[in-house]
C-alpha cells in the first residue's frame, strides 16, 4: 500500500510542474543550478525534451532560440514550446533582472486523464503529427491566455490542484487545435529514438561527435540512421548538431572568452573557416560582431 501511494504522489507531481526562475546579476540573484554555467548568461543549453514547456514572463527580458528561431520575450509575453522541440535561452547583457516561471506539463502522466479530446492533441503533439505555435497569433485571446496561465501559476499548495488542473485544460481550450505538419503518418515521431539521440550527445564531448562514431555507437545503418533522424528532429543530424556546437560557442563567448579559434576548438569544431561559415550562418552576424555585441552590453 505505501509503495502505490509513493507511486501515486510521484506521478501527480509530475503533471504539472512549475519552476519559478530569478536572475539579479546586480544583487547577485540566480537559480540554484547557475553556477555551474557562471557568467555565461544561459538560462538553459540548446536541448529538447518530451514535455510540453511554457514560458510566461513577469519581469525584464529572456531570449529564447526554438527551431532556429530566436524570440525576444518581455513582462507579460508567453512562448509554447512543443515536446522535442530544440531550445535554448539566456539573459540578454543589457537586462540586470528577469524573472519568468516555466510551466512544464508531462504529455505521459496527462493522457491518463480520462478526457479523449485532450489525449488526443497530446498524441499529436507528442507524435509530431501537430504542434502549437511558439508565439500567440495575433489573432487569438492573449490578454485571456495570460491571465488564465497567472492563475495557474498563482495556485502553489495541495489544495490547490484542482485549481490548476482547471487552468490547465483553459489554456489548452483557449489555444484551440494545433495546426498539422505536413503527412501525419510520415511525421510521427519515435519518443526512444529521440532520447537515445539526444542523451548520446549531450553526454559526448562535441570534439567526437560525428555521424560515424553515433552509428557505431548506437548500432544503427548510416543511411537508415540519417532518415529516421530527419524524420524525428525535422532537420538533418549535421544541422542539429551544429546549431548545438554553435549555441556552445556563443555560452564561451558570452563567458569572456574572446579568443575566437580556442572558442571554435572548445565547441567541437575542427577549422575556424567552417566555424566562421556555420555561425553566421545560424545566427546572421559573424563570430567577431557577435563578440562585439557581448562587449557593449557589458
Amino acid at each position: 500500500m505505501k509503495n502505490s501511494v509513493l507511486a501515486y504522489e510521484q506521478k501527480r507531481k509530475q503533471l504539472i510542474r512549475i519552476y519559478d526562475i530569478e536572475f539579479d546579476f546586480s544583487q547577485h540573484i540566480f537559480p540554484a543550478w547557475y553556477p555551474i554555467m557562471k557568467d555565461t548568461r544561459l538560462c538553459c543549453h540548446y536541448h529538447l525534451h518530451e514535455r510540453i514547456e511554457i514560458i510566461v514572463v513577469d519581469e525584464g527580458c529572456v531570449t529564447f532560440q526554438v527551431n532556429g528561431r530566436q524570440y525576444e520575450l518581455f513582462a507579460d509575453d508567453v512562448l509554447f514550446i512543443n515536446p522535442f522541440e530544440p531550445h535554448s535561452a539566456f539573459i540578454p547583457r543589457g537586462c540586470n533582472r528577469t524573472v519568468y516561471h516555466a510551466i512544464n506539463l508531462d504529455p505521459n502522466s496527462l493522457k491518463e486523464i480520462p478526457c479523449k479530446s485532450f489525449q488526443r492533441i497530446l498524441d499529436d503533439l507528442t507524435n509530431g503529427k501537430k504542434a502549437y505555435f511558439n508565439v500567440l497569433p495575433d489573432k487569438s485571446p492573449r490578454k485571456e491566455v495570460l491571465n488564465n496561465l497567472k492563475g495557474l501559476i498563482s495556485g502553489g499548495t495541495e489544495l490547490d490542484e484542482l485549481h490548476r488542473l482547471a487552468h490547465m485544460f483553459h489554456f489548452f481550450s483557449l489555444l484551440g487545435e494545433p495546426f498539422s505538419i505536413g503527412n501525419e503518418t510520415e511525421n510521427k515521431r519515435s519518443s526512444v529514438f529521440i532520447k537515445t539521440v539526444v542523451l548520446y550527445i549531450q553526454n559526448t564531448p562535441p570534439q567526437e561527435i560525428s555521424l560515424e562514431a553515433i552509428v557505431s555507437t548506437l548500432a544503427y545503418n548510416k543511411a537508415y540512421f540519417t532518415t529516421l533522424f530527419k524524420k524525428n528532429f525535422r532537420m538533418t543530424f549535421t544541422d542539429y548538431v551544429n546549431n548545438y556546437k554553435i549555441e556552445l560557442a556563443k555560452g564561451y563567448i558570452r563567458n569572456g572568452n574572446y579568443n575566437l579559434n580556442e572558442v571554435a576548438v572548445n565547441s567541437g569544431f575542427n577549422y575556424y573557416a567552417y566555424f566562421f561559415k556555420k555561425f553566421k550562418v545560424i545566427t546572421g552576424i559573424s563570430p567577431s560582431d557577435f563578440v562585439e555585441q557581448c562587449r557593449l552590453q557589458k
